[in-house]
C-alpha cells in the first residue's frame, strides 16, 4: 500500500491520519483513539498533500522560546488557520493544515547513500514533544539548551518564635518534672528538731584545735534559759548529747589549789560555794565532759557560761588564768565509753568583785537558786559537719541545800618557808581575781 500524502482529521481526537490512495472513500480507523474516520473520496490539490508532511516535520524541530505558542497546543487544530498563500482549498471533513511557505529543496530531502537516513518525525510525536515543552514550562524550567535558568525561589525562612519552641520545650519538659521532685524532697525531708541556743554552743575549750568545722554564731552567756525545760535538782540526772550529768552537793569552804602561779599547795583565804558532780560518758567515742576555760573568773570581754545567779548578780569562778591555776578536785580528765567521774565548779566572785557568801548570808533559807554550768557533751553534725559541741544546764538548789565543809574532808597541805609568807601575801590577789 503506498501513501498517496493526503492527510485526514480525526473528529473524534483531532489527530492527522495519513491516506493511501486506496483508501479514498473508505472508513479507516484512527491509530491515536480507534475511532473510524470516513476519507474523501474527492482528491485535493497535489502541492497540499505534498507540503503537509514537510511542514509538520518544520513545526516540531523549530526551536521554542520558553513559552508555548497557541498553534503548539493541541486544541489548537480545531481552530480555522488562515488561508493558505497558494490557493489551497479546505476539505469538507476538516480544516486544512497549515502549508509550509518554503519547500525544501530537493538536495536537502534526499539522503546521500554513505549517510544513515533519520526518519521524520511523525505528527503524534510533534504533539508529545510539545505536551512535555508546555509542561516544562509551566515548572518554570528552561528547556532551551543553555538557556537562561529561572531565579531559584528563596527558601521559606522559619521564625524566631518557632525556634524559641523548638529549643525550650525539650528543656521545660525535663526541668519542670526536676524541680518538682527537689521541692517535694524539701518539704519531705526530715527536719532537724528547733534547739534553743545554750543546748548546743561552739566549742571553745582545748579542743578547739580539733574541730573540724567551727560554728560562726556568738551566743550571749546572758540568753534566757529555755522556758521548756526545768533545771535539775540536786540528786537528779539528765542526760544531753553522749553525756549523763548528776548534781550531787553544794558545799561552803576554802577551796584548795593543787597547782597556783608555779606554787603548789595553796587554798583560798575566803569561802566559796562548791557545786559537786558526777559525769559518765553514755556515747561510744572518747571525749573531755569538763574543761579548764569554762569555770574561770570574770574578766572585761571575757564572760564564761559558768555562773550562779543571785538575784541580778552573777557569781564566776575563782580560776583568773586556766593555763596556771589549778583546783584540787576540778577534774578535767577524759572519760572513756560508759566511764564516769566527779568533778567540781566553783562560784566566788561577781562582776565587781562581790563576794558569793557575803550575799548568801542575807538569803532566807527557802530562796531558790540557778547555777548554769558548760560541759562538753560529744560531737554532734552540724550542716552536714561533726563537730565537737557543749551544753548549758540548769542547776537548781535552795540556800538550806548548801551544806558547810567539814574539816577531816581533803584538807590542803600548808607550804611552809619562804614560799608560805609568799602565797599568803596573795591570797587576796586570789580571792579577788580582776
Amino acid at each position: 500500500m503506498s501513501s498517496s500524502g493526503a492527510l485526514v482529521k480525526c473528529e473524534s481526537c483531532g489527530n492527522l491520519i495519513p491516506l493511501a490512495e486506496e483508501q479514498r472513500g473508505q472508513t479507516v480507523p484512527c491509530p491515536q483513539c480507534q475511532q473510524a474516520v470516513t476519507v474523501p473520496a474527492v482528491e485535493p490539490p497535489d502541492d497540499f498533500f505534498t507540503n503537509a508532511p514537510a511542514e509538520a516535520a518544520a513545526d516540531a524541530e523549530a526551536p521554542t522560546d520558553g513559552q508555548a505558542a497557541q498553534e503548539d497546543f493541541p486544541f489548537a487544530l480545531a481552530e480555522s488557520p488562515p488561508a493558505p498563500g497558494n490557493g489551497s482549498q479546505t476539505f469538507a471533513f476538516g480544516p486544512a493544515p497549515e502549508v509550509a511557505e518554503t519547500v525544501p529543496a530537493a538536495s536537502e530531502a534526499q539522503t546521500a547513500p554513505w549517510q544513515e537516513a533519520t526518519p521524520s518525525p511523525s505528527v503524534s510525536d510533534s504533539m508529545q514533544t510539545v505536551g512535555q515543552h508546555t509542561a516544562a514550562t509551566l515548572a518554570g524550567v528552561s528547556t532551551v539548551p543553555g538557556g537562561p535558568r529561572p531565579p531559584a525561589r528563596p527558601r521559606p525562612r522559619i521564625p524566631i518564635a518557632l525556634w524559641l519552641i523548638a529549643v525550650l520545650l525539650p528543656s521545660a519538659l525535663v526541668l519542670v518534672p526536676v524541680a518538682f521532685y527537689i521541692a517535694f524532697q524539701r518539704l519531705t525531708e526530715h527536719r532537724e528538731p528547733v534547739v534553743h541556743p545554750l543546748e548546743s554552743i561552739q566549742d571553745d575549750g582545748l579542743y578547739k584545735d580539733y574541730q573540724e568545722g567551727k560554728r560562726q554564731e556568738v551566743i550571749s552567756p546572758l540568753t534566757e534559759l529555755p522556758p521548756d525545760r526545768p533545771p535539775i535538782k540536786l540528786g537528779e540526772s539528765y542526760q544531753v548529747g553522749g553525756l549523763e550529768v548528776t548534781p550531787l552537793e553544794v558545799v561552803r569552804q576554802k577551796v584548795p589549789f593543787s597547782f597556783y602561779r608555779g606554787a603548789r599547795g595553796y587554798e583560798s583565804s575566803d569561802e566559796v560555794l562548791v557545786l559537786r558532780v558526777r559525769l559518765k560518758n553514755i556515747s561510744n567515742i572518747v571525749f573531755h565532759p569538763h574543761d579548764p576555760v569554762f569555770n574561770r573568773a570574770y574578766r572585761q570581754g571575757v564572760q564564761p557560761y559558768t555562773y550562779l545567779s543571785i538575784g541580778d548578780k552573777r557569781f564566776y569562778g575563782i580560776v583568773s588564768d586556766p593555763t596556771t591555776e589549778r583546783v584540787r578536785g576540778q577534774n578535767f580528765g577524759e572519760l572513756l565509753p560508759e566511764e564516769e567521774m566527779e568533778t567540781l565548779f566553783i562560784a566566788a566572785q561577781d562582776t565587781s568583785n562581790g563576794r558569793v557568801m557575803d550575799e548568801i548570808k542575807k538569803l532566807p533559807p527557802s530562796e531558790k537558786l540557778i547555777w548554769r554550768i558548760q560541759l562538753r557533751k560529744g560531737r554532734e553534725n552540724v550542716r552536714g559537719r561533726w563537730v565537737w559541741a557543749t551544753t548549758v544546764i540548769p542547776i537548781e538548789f535552795r540556800v538550806h541545800d548548801i551544806r558547810a565543809w567539814r574539816g577531816n574532808e581533803t584538807t590542803p597541805a600548808k607550804p611552809t618557808g619562804a614560799l608560805r609568807s609568799e602565797l599568803q601575801a596573795g591570797a587576796q590577789s586570789v580571792s579577788t581575781p580582776k
